[in-house]
This record gives C-alpha cells, structure tokens and sequence, in this order.
C-alpha cells in the first residue's frame, strides 16, 4: 500500500508542546510530527475538528522555538491529528534538524 505523505513523519516522541486557539491557551504532548502537520495526545484543553490553532514547540535544547499554525483534522480516541497550515521556512529547517537529531540520538 502506498503512502499518502509527501513529508518525512519523526516519530515514537512525547515532548510537551503548547497551543492557542482563537479563545483559550493548552498543552499537549507530541508524538510525531513533519512538515506537513502532527499528532498530539493529551490535548487540554480539547479542541474539535477543523479548529485552528497555534502550536509551539520550545524545549531547553531548541535554538529558537518552532512554531505552526494548524487546523485539527481528526480525533480518534485520545490522539488528535493535525495539518499544518502556515509554517515558516526557517521552523521547517530547524523541525527537520531537530528531529532528525533526536532520532540518530534515540
């Protein structure tokens, strides 16, 4: 079967990551993410389909934080899916750099 992803997808993660939506601020934990867009779990608060939201990733050992505007594309039990609708190209080089980091470290 043949993949419907055009970007590479890092994955087997839970790194905290927070968000705004249009009326309130939360967190989550990410357990994959591309270019294209992500998976989160433990979304609080929680959001429904097609919401948009900004996602922000800053851990201790990112240079800058990476960030993405989002719309939530699914739900199905506990994690959400999510594609990224505006990312700027200097978060997509350093999302790649740093994922691809943690993975060779892993």
């Amino acid at each position: 079967m043949k993949s419907r992803r055009k970007e590479f997808r890092y994955g087997d993660f839970k790194i905290p990551v927070k968000f705004k939506t249009a009326y309130e601020e939360g967190s989550a934990l990410l357990v994959n993410i591309s270019t294209g867009g992500c998976a989160l779990i433990n979304v609080y608060p929680g959001m429904n389909p097609m919401e948009v939201f900004l996602l922000t990733i800053d851990t201790e050992d990112l240079e800058n934080p990476i960030e993405a505007k989002a719309v939530v594309l699914r739900i199905k039990g506990e994690t959400l899916a999510a594609q990224f609708t505006r990312i700027p190209p200097a978060s997509q080089k350093l999302l790649r750099r740093y994922f691809a980091n943690k993975l060779r470290n892993q």
